[in-house]
C-alpha cells in the first residue's frame, strides 16, 4: 500500500507539472496580449490628437458642387462604365491625329530630343514637315473642340474631389478611383495640341495648352491616394517635357511665361504630398484591421479571442511605430513636414526584417498591405526636383527677355522672377547652375544619392537644352 500511494503521488506531481507546462505559455500569451493591447491604446491616446489615425480624417473638406470638377457635367458619373462621362473621355483615345504612336511624338528632356511629328504615323510619309503639321491640325480638330470644353471646366472649377468611400476601407481597397486613369487621354491630347502649335508657330496657344494639361494633372492628384499620386506624377512628366520643348525654342513672350510660372507655383512640394498619402494609407490599413477584428468575433461574440487581439495589436503598433520613427515623425515625436529618401529606406529595411522566419506570419497583415515606400518616395522627390528646375527655367527665360543674356547666377532671378530660389533636393545647398558653351543654361539637382555627378542625366536631375536652331 505504501508503494501504491507513492506511485499515485508521483503521477499527481507529473500531472501538475504537465498542466503547468501547458498553462505557462497561455498565461504568458495573456500577459503579452494584455501588454500589447495596452501599448496600442496608449499609442492611440498619445498620437491620434497629433497625427490622426482615422481614415475619415483624410477625406477632403466638403466643397460646393459648383466648385468641384468631379460634379461638372463632363465628369459627373465618370466612375460608371458606359456613362456619358466615361464615353466622352474615351473619345480622346481615338484621336486620329495621335495615330499609332500615341505619345511617341513628345520631347524628352533627359535625352535632349525635341518633339518630332514624323513619329506620328497617320499622315503620308511623303509630306513635308509643314504639310504634315497642317494635316495633323486638321485631323485633330474634333478633339480640339472637346479640349476647349475641358479647358473651360478646368478654369471654372479649381477643386477636384471624386466620389470616394472614406467611411469604408474595404470599398476604398477596391480602387474606386481607377477610372481617373482615363485622364491621361486628354492630357496627352493637350500636349499634342501644344506640340502642333510649336510646329505651326502659335506659341501663346501652346502655353495655354500646357497650362490646361497642368491643371488637369493637378485636379487628378488632389485626392490623397496612392493611385492619384502616381498618375499625377506620370502626367506631370509629360507636361514638363512639353514645357521643356517650348522653352528650348526661346519663342515665348513675358505674358505666356508669367502664366506658366503661376501654374507651376501651384504645385505642392512632393515631400509633403508623399507624407499625406502615407498617412492616408496608414489609416486605411488600420481600418482594415478593425474590420478583420469585427469579423473575427464570430456569431454572437462580443470580442475577438485573446490571440486575435494580440495578433492585430502587434500589426497596428508595427505599422504606426515604423512609419512614425522613419518618416512621419522621426525627430522628437514632432510630425514631419516632408518625406526623406533615407527614412523611406530605413522603413523598407524594417519591413525586410519582418519577413524573416516566423515574423512573416506574425506580421502577415502588415506585409500584405505595405506600400513600396522607397520607389514611391524616390519617384515623388524626383518629380518635385523636376518641378523646381522647371520653375527656375521659366524664370531664366523671363530674365533673358529683360536682361539678355541669361544670368550668371540663380541669385539674380530673385525677387523679380522668383520669390525664392529652390534649394537642392538632397542636401539643401544651392543648386548647381552654369552656362554651357553657346550660352544656354544647365540646372542640376544632385542625384537622390547626394553625389554630384557633374550634371550627368540619369544620375543627377538635370534641366538643360540642346543647341538652339533657327
Amino acid at each position: 500500500m505504501l508503494k501504491l500511494k507513492g506511485r499515485e503521488c508521483w503521477w499527481k506531481i507529473l500531472l501538475i507539472l504537465v498542466g503547468l507546462a501547458l498553462l505557462l505559455p497561455i498565461a504568458a500569451l495573456l500577459v503579452v496580449r494584455s501588454s500589447t493591447e495596452k501599448a496600442w491604446r496608449n499609442y492611440q491616446a498619445q498620437w491620434d490628437p497629433i497625427d490622426p489615425l482615422d481614415l475619415r480624417h483624410y477625406a477632403p473638406p466638403a466643397i460646393p458642387e459648383e466648385e468641384n470638377l468631379a460634379f461638372h457635367p463632363l465628369f459627373k458619373g465618370w466612375e460608371t462604365t458606359g456613362s456619358s462621362a466615361d464615353l466622352w473621355f474615351r473619345q480622346f483615345e481615338e484621336n486620329p491625329a495621335l495615330g499609332s504612336g500615341r505619345d511617341k511624338f513628345m520631347a524628352d528632356r533627359e535625352l535632349l530630343t525635341r518633339s518630332d511629328l514624323s513619329r506620328i504615323g497617320t499622315p503620308a510619309p511623303a509630306l513635308s514637315p509643314e504639310e504634315r503639321a497642317a494635316e495633323l491640325v486638321r485631323l485633330n480638330q474634333p478633339v480640339s473642340a472637346l479640349l476647349d470644353q475641358l479647358a473651360q471646366a478646368l478654369a471654372e472649377r479649381p477643386h477636384a474631389h471624386f466620389a470616394i468611400p472614406w467611411h469604408d476601407a474595404l470599398r476604398l481597397l477596391e480602387n474606386p478611383s481607377g477610372h481617373i486613369l482615363g485622364a491621361r487621354g486628354p492630357a496627352t491630347n493637350f500636349n499634342l495640341c501644344a506640340t502642333l502649335n510649336f510646329h505651326t508657330g502659335d506659341f501663346p496657344a501652346a502655353a495655354a495648352d500646357i497650362i490646361n494639361a497642368l491643371r488637369l494633372t493637378h485636379a487628378i492628384g488632389q485626392d490623397p491616394l496612392l493611385f492619384n499620386l502616381l498618375l499625377e506624377i506620370a502626367m506631370r512628366e509629360d507636361c514638363l517635357n512639353t514645357l521643356w520643348d517650348g522653352l528650348s525654342r526661346q519663342k515665348w513672350d513675358e505674358e505666356a511665361l508669367a502664366a506658366l510660372a503661376t501654374e507651376l507655383a501651384r504645385i505642392a512640394p512632393g515631400g509633403e504630398r508623399i507624407l499625406t498619402v502615407l498617412r492616408t494609407h496608414r489609416a486605411e490599413v488600420l481600418a482594415l484591421i478593425d474590420h478583420f477584428a469585427d469579423l473575427s468575433k464570430g456569431s454572437g461574440g462580443s470580442r475577438p479571442t485573446p490571440f486575435v487581439r494580440y495578433f492585430l495589436s502587434v500589426n497596428r503598433l508595427a505599422l504606426c511605430r515604423d512609419l512614425q520613427t522613419c518618416l512621419l515623425a522621426p525627430t522628437k515625436g514632432v510630425p514631419a513636414k516632408r518625406a526623406t529618401l533615407s527614412g523611406a529606406r530605413e522603413f523598407a529595411q524594417r519591413m525586410m526584417n519582418r519577413r524573416k522566419g516566423l515574423k512573416k506570419k506574425l506580421y502577415a497583415p502588415l506585409l500584405l498591405t505595405v506600400l513600396p515606400v522607397v520607389d514611391l518616395t524616390e519617384s515623388t522627390l524626383k518629380s518635385e526636383a523636376a518641378v523646381a528646375a522647371a520653375r527656375i527655367a521659366v524664370a531664366l527665360e523671363r530674365h533673358r527677355l529683360v536682361h539678355e543674356p541669361y544670368p550668371g547666377t540663380l541669385a539674380e532671378l530673385a525677387p523679380q522672377f522668383l520669390q525664392e530660389i529652390p534649394r537642392d533636393l538632397v542636401n539643401g545647398c544651392d543648386l548647381a547652375y552654369r552656362l554651357k558653351p553657346g550660352g544656354t543654361p544647365l540646372i542640376c539637382h544632385r542625384g537622390l544619392d547626394g553625389v554630384d555627378d557633374g550634371g550627368l542625366p540619369g544620375k543627377d536631375i538635370v534641366w538643360q537644352y540642346p543647341p538652339v536652331t533657327p
